[in-house]
């Protein structure tokens, strides 16, 4: 799309008091340009339909990111936008978009979460959450899977995607959005305490820079609830 065509539909849709704008794309490799203009202007992927390979796009046009709250404490907000349940097998065959070099910035990295059936907690329970940050859903879960997975039941995956185009970008080598999703991660096992993780369930994680997060959770979030607010859900 023509980058003056682009911004006249932006505008369009601000003036018309729209909160979101969507578009979809396939996997096709001659689209793979459109794909990287998506991301660049502010759109994140938000489904795909396996059936006829077609990846569809957001863009939230609302105020997002970082506020202050009165009392002057800043709030960070991270959105996260929940896709599944998947099996392992279709992770670690499809999941694998790295992106091109050198800003690999591909659609398949972030958070997950991994459920199954619990000796004590019984079938449906959250076992791990963890983070795809340095590769891919594909690659971390063939970690998964050759050590401790295979021994597992029931399992069922979550992928968490996070993007926000204010904060989020090549530009410092993707650190924010790296900084984000570990934030993310932090804070879901303290408050959630997956009975898989073993580090950072105990101690309240740092927020750093930030006084305060919110994490957002969209999409197909499971047993997650809606928001979880930090320090507050501490207690």
């Amino acid at each position: 799309m023509d980058f003056l065509i682009y911004e006249e539909k932006i505008n369009e849709a601000k003036k018309r008091s729209f909160k979101t704008i969507k578009l979809y794309t396939s996997l096709d490799k001659n689209e793979e340009a459109a794909h990287r203009l998506y991301k660049k202007y502010g759109f994140k992927r938000i489904s795909y339909n396996r059936d006829t390979e077609t990846i569809y796009y957001m863009r939230d046009l609302t105020e997002e990111g970082t506020e202050t709250e009165k009392g002057g404490s800043q709030l960070h907000e991270i959105k996260i936008e929940w896709e599944g349940p998947f099996e392992v097998e279709e992770i670690i065959e499809k999941m694998n978009d790295e992106g091109h070099p050198p800003d690999y910035d591909g659609n398949d990295y972030g958070l997950y979460q991994i459920y199954g059936k619990h000796i004590l907690c019984g079938p449906n329970t959250l076992l791990y959450i963890g983070k795809a940050t340095q590769q891919t859903f594909s690659k971390r879960f063939k970690d998964h899977k050759k050590w401790w997975l295979d021994d597992e039941e029931e399992i069922q995956v979550y992928l968490g995607r996070v993007y926000d185009s204010k904060i989020h970008s090549e530009k410092d080598n993707w650190k924010s959005w790296e900084r984000d999703v570990g934030l993310a991660e932090n804070i879901l096992i303290y408050k959630y305490s997956p009975n898989y993780n073993n580090t950072g369930i105990g101690n309240k994680p740092s927020l750093s820079p930030f006084e305060k997060v919110k994490l957002i959770h969209t999409g197909k979030r499971h047993r997650l609830e809606k928001e979880d607010h930090s320090p507050e859900n501490y207690s």
